[in-house]
């Protein structure tokens, strides 16, 4: 599922965390992202600004996939595949929403859709950029499991 799509999903989410595997991780995106952070556990939310989008503000959260069991233990899991969706305790309100995603502060824009650039280019551009003096452990371990994907395609 593209970026695109998991937006489009969120648009009209009130009370379900969508969950990605990317790697090691669960990321959860947008609405997801807002009931995790209020109704499981504050996580460092990351917002970023996707031109390859039309520049669409993109807020994310996301926690190793041995921590789900953790998490189902607040929100219970209503889905029976993989990857898991999780139930929300009670619907989130749009304002709240809006103004918790708003509250994230904003990182380095992605310059470019990475399905267009040579995989190397984009390799040694991700490593460059990345800032590491402002990361968590969890932010490298992603970071890492990011780049294999990469070297995957």
């Amino acid at each position: 599922m593209t970026l695109q799509e998991h937006l489009e999903r969120e648009k009209s989410n009130v009370d379900r965390v969508f969950l990605t595997p990317e790697g090691l991780f669960y990321k959860a995106y947008e609405r997801s992202a807002y009931i995790l952070n209020t109704q499981y556990a504050p996580l460092k939310p990351a917002r970023v600004k996707i031109k390859y989008l039309g520049g669409a503000d993109v807020v994310s959260v996301g926690f190793p996939k041995t921590s789900l069991s953790k998490v189902q233990v607040v929100l219970q899991d209503c889905s029976s595949g993989e990857p898991p969706v999780l139930e929300a305790l009670f619907p989130i309100d749009e304002e709240e929403f809006r103004a918790w995603k708003d509250s994230v502060p904003l990182k380095e824009a992605v310059a470019r859709n990475p399905e267009q650039e040579d995989p190397d280019t984009g390799i040694v551009r991700s490593i460059r950029n990345f800032p590491l003096e402002n990361s968590t452990p969890i932010d490298c371990m992603m970071f890492v499991a990011s780049l294999k994907k990469m070297l995957a395609k």
